[in-house]
C-alpha cells in the first residue's frame, strides 16, 4: 500500500448525527480536515433557515443530500455519516460517483440500541402523539424534553440543539429512528467503520455480527463516546489513533486509484469497440 497521506486527501461528503448539525460538530470537522476534503452537509430542518422536509424519511433525506451534492458539483467522493447519518449516507453511496461509505459509531436500527425497554416504549408513544397532533413547538419547550436530552449530553449542547434544530424536524426524525427496525441495504462498495470499543448506546455484539457479513471493509477501533461531552479537534486527536486513521486514508486513495484504472480501461475498450464498429460499417 502506497503512503499518500502527505500528498492527497479523499473527498468526503459528511452527514451529521441526530440531533446535531455542522454548527455543533464544528470541532469534529476541524479534526477531519486533517485527513479529508470535507463537504459537510446539513440535512433539511437541522439548522436555522433550513426548511424542514414535508415528509420525514431516510429516502427523502438522501434525496435532499443528493441534490446538494449535484448543486456543489462534487465528483469522486466517499459518503460518510455519524451515527444516524450513516443510514442516509448508505443510501447515497449507491450513486456511481461514490467510492464507498465511511461510518462513525453507526446507528443501524432500534434493535441495536442499549435501552430501557419501558422508557423507550413511553418515549416512542409520546413522540407519536406529538407528531400526530403537531404539538412540536409546545413539546420542544417542555421541561421533560430538556431533562431527557440532559441524560445524553450536557446543558450547553442541549441549548445548541434546541436553538438550531427545528421542533418539527426533531420530533419527526426521532420518531423515525424510534420505529426503525429494518436493516440497511448494503452494497458491494467498501465500508469503513469507526467503532468505539465500549459503546454505551449500541449493542456491540450485534454490530460485530453485522460487520462480519461485510467482506470489503476496514474497521478502526476508537475510544470516543457515542455522545461525547466535548466536540473539539483536541478531543478526537486524543481518542483516534492517528496511524490507524492514516492507514484508512491510504486504503481509500489506493481504492480510488484502482477504480480509476478500471474505469479508464472500460472507457478505452468502449472507444475501441466504437472505432471498430464504425470501421466495419464504412467498409462493409
Amino acid at each position: 500500500m502506497q503512503d499518500h497521506c502527505n500528498k492527497q486527501k479523499p473527498n468526503v461528503v459528511l452527514i451529521h448525527s441526530f440531533p446535531t448539525n455542522t454548527i455543533i460538530i464544528k470541532g469534529l470537522l476541524e479534526y477531519l480536515e486533517q485527513f479529508y476534503h470535507v463537504y459537510a452537509i446539513d440535512l433539511p430542518g437541522f439548522v436555522p433557515g433550513s426548511e424542514p422536509i414535508s415528509e420525514v424519511s431516510l429516502e427523502r433525506y438522501a434525496d435532499a443530500t443528493q441534490e446538494l451534492i449535484d448543486a456543489l458539483g462534487i465528483t469522486d467522493y466517499w459518503m460518510a455519516g455519524l451515527s444516524f447519518g450513516f443510514l442516509v449516507a448508505n443510501i447515497c453511496s449507491h450513486d456511481k460517483r461514490c467510492f464507498g461509505t465511511v461510518s462513525v459509531v453507526p446507528y443501524i436500527n432500534k434493535n441495536y440500541l442499549i435501552k430501557n425497554e419501558w422508557l423507550y416504549f413511553l418515549l416512542e408513544k409520546s413522540f407519536a402523539l406529538i407528531c400526530k397532533f403537531k404539538w412540536y413547538e409546545k413539546a420542544y419547550r417542555s421541561i421533560w424534553l430538556r431533562k431527557a436530552l440532559l441524560t445524553e449530553t450536557h446543558e450547553d449542547r442541549v441549548d445548541e440543539i434546541l436553538a438550531t434544530v427545528s421542533a418539527c424536524t426533531f420530533f419527526e426524525t426521532a420518531l423515525l429512528l424510534f420505529k426503525l427496525d429494518k436493516e440497511p441495504d448494503l452494497n458491494h462498495k467498501p465500508y469503513i467503520f469507526f467503532v468505539t470499543e465500549e459503546d454505551s448506546t449500541i449493542k456491540m455484539d450485534k454490530l460485530e455480527t453485522l460487520l462480519a457479513r461485510i467482506e470489503n471493509k476496514q474497521v478502526v477501533k476508537i475510544t470516543c463516546s457515542h455522545h461525547p461531552d466535548e466536540i473539539t479537534k483536541q478531543y478526537f486527536d486524543s481518542h483516534v489513533n492517528r496511524q490507524e486513521h492514516e492507514r484508512v486514508v491510504n486504503f481509500m486513495l489506493d481504492y480510488q486509484a484502482q477504480t480509476q484504472v478500471k474505469d479508464d480501461y472500460v472507457l478505452d475498450l468502449n472507444e475501441s469497440m466504437q472505432d471498430y464498429n464504425s470501421s466495419g460499417t464504412a467498409t462493409g
